[in-house]
């Protein structure tokens, strides 16, 4: 994990928008990104609001997204990938995971997108059966470190389709 600085400046350097979307606290997420002084390259954080009272009592709500996800019936990270892809302009979309929760996402990913499950955890583990892989059309890539990700993502800037057909 020490690699995934790197990854999120390498990201951030190459035009990349970085989202966080967990199904823990918005305080959990943000401290944890503040701690590796990362925070500053994260656009948003879709997870659980939370935060501190004036008497220090920490408190969280369910994320405000009523539709649970239908893969793992707690948020539904596919929803708002879809919902915040929706509002931009990408060329492609990378999503890194590792829990069961994160299938749902890289299932809405296209041909063109990048999928990272973390191996040796649950998600990697789900992928291993070839019916639940067959629902992902990304390009689906195991990754332990951040530098096999930075790679992936070089390799996927190199070789830009609109590049190969300058019509589209």
């Amino acid at each position: 994990m020490s690699s995934i600085p790197e990854l999120f400046r390498f990201a951030a350097d190459n035009g990349g928008e970085i989202i966080v979307i967990s199904d823990s606290t918005v305080t959990n997420v943000e401290c944890g990104l503040e701690g590796l002084g990362l925070r500053h390259l994260v656009s948003d954080i879709y997870s659980n609001p939370s935060g501190f009272t004036d008497g220090g009592e920490f408190v969280y709500h369910d994320f405000p997204e009523k539709n649970p996800c239908a893969v793992t019936g707690r948020i539904c990270k596919g929803d708002v990938l879809r919902k915040h892809v929706e509002r931009g302009e990408y060329d492609f979309v990378i999503f890194c995971g590792d829990g069961n929760n994160d299938l749902c996402p890289m299932m809405r990913l296209s041909e063109t997108d990048l999928a990272f499950p973390r191996i040796g955890h649950t998600l990697e583990r789900m992928l291993r059966d070839k019916k639940t892989a067959a629902k992902v059309r990304a390009r689906v890539n195991v990754w332990k470190d951040g530098h096999e990700i930075i790679d992936a993502i070089k390799a996927r800037l190199e070789h830009r389709p609109d590049e190969d057909n300058p019509e589209k």
